[in-house]
């Protein structure tokens, strides 16, 4: 009695794979993604696109996609889908975005700020109705690295009036954040202006056009980006060593107008001289002055001591000569 009831299940067993082969050609299901490296804090856009068996599918159905963290089975967390009311895992929500192409086969996937707990592997399923149901042995890599300072490079050494390009090398962003960079010189305090922009696929080359200056030599430049409308900052700044040709100091008595520019240092030579100028002047006429008044006072001494050796000397009074002088009268 039983005989015949096993000869039907072995029979229904052994037609099962022949039966799916027939419905099921697995040759078409493929999914083509590419592993993808990231920088904590970016967006990152991952191109992918899969096809499938439309004969298991109704042309009515809709498709949907999911990506699940870790693999497709055992009940991995869901982190994008297209399909309304399914539950997204809580640090996936609002970061991770699935294609609104799904139904052309596209798998596309942007993930949004990205943290170090995005790093891992990741698996796609597809399902339309009535039998298109399939996760896809093909893995997406997402590595999650610490996000890097600018790097900053020059075509050419730095010459004093020699024009250089300076570019400035910073990873690259989805358009969710992109990136802007900007370069400036501490000794002018000027932002210089982009004059190219090249993109790889993940970093962006930002030149900028430079004329450093004597006056820019052990001064700072600084290349930085911010991405988007975030607080997220990165910057590099490098010491400027710029080449000129020995500086031969030039002394003139020329008169500088008050608005024609000039260097500090000449400006602040030429003042020291003029100080010493002045104190050498008032110096010289003090000691002339000293000088005249000595000779002057010397001259009038010689004066007098002429004088006194020119009045006759007499040891007797007036009366004395006077009783002389009658005396003289009588004899006589």
């Amino acid at each position: 009695m039983g005989y015949p009831l096993e000869i039907l299940v072995f029979g229904l067993l052994s037609t099962g794979p022949l039966w799916a082969g027939v419905q099921c050609d697995i040759n078409l299901y493929k999914l083509y993604v590419q592993p993808a490296t990231v920088q904590e804090g970016l967006c990152v856009f991952i191109p992918c696109n899969f096809t499938y068996d439309p004969n298991d599918a109704s042309s009515t159905a809709t498709l949907y996609g999911y990506w699940f963290k870790g693999g497709c089975f055992n009940s991995p967390p869901l982190v994008a889908t297209n399909k309304p009311g399914e539950t997204i895992a809580e640090n996936a929500q609002n970061r991770f975005i699935l294609s609104e192409e799904v139904e052309q086969g596209n798998c596309s996937l942007v993930i949004n700020d990205v943290q170090n707990n995005d790093d891992g592997d990741y698996c796609f399923r597809m399902e339309k109705e009535p039998k298109a149901k399939w996760s896809f042995k093909e893995i997406l890599k997402v590595t999650v690295k610490e996000l890097e300072d600018p790097v900053i490079h020059f075509s050419r050494n730095l010459q004093a009036n020699h024009h250089v390009n300076i570019t400035c090398i910073v990873p690259r962003s989805c358009y969710l954040k992109p990136p802007r960079i900007s370069c400036k010189t501490m000794a002018g305090n000027f932002t210089l202006r982009a004059s190219e922009e090249q993109s790889s696929d993940s970093h962006v080359h930002s030149v900028f056009d430079f004329t450093p200056s004597v006056a820019d030599n052990k001064q700072n430049l600084t290349c930085a980006v911010t991405y988007g409308n975030t607080s997220i900052y990165k910057e590099t700044t490098v010491l400027l060593n710029v080449k000129y040709p020995p500086q031969t100091p030039v002394i003139s008595s020329e008169l500088r107008r008050p608005n024609k520019t000039s260097d500090k240092p000449t400006s602040a030579l030429f003042a020291v001289m003029g100080a010493l100028s002045v104190i050498v002047v008032v110096i010289l006429i003090i000691a002339v002055i000293l000088i005249f008044k000595k000779y002057q006072r010397k001259s009038m001494i010689d004066m007098e001591s002429h004088k006194t050796l020119q009045t006759p000397r007499s040891d007797s009074s007036p009366n004395d000569q006077i009783s002389q002088q009658m005396v003289l009268c009588t004899s006589g």
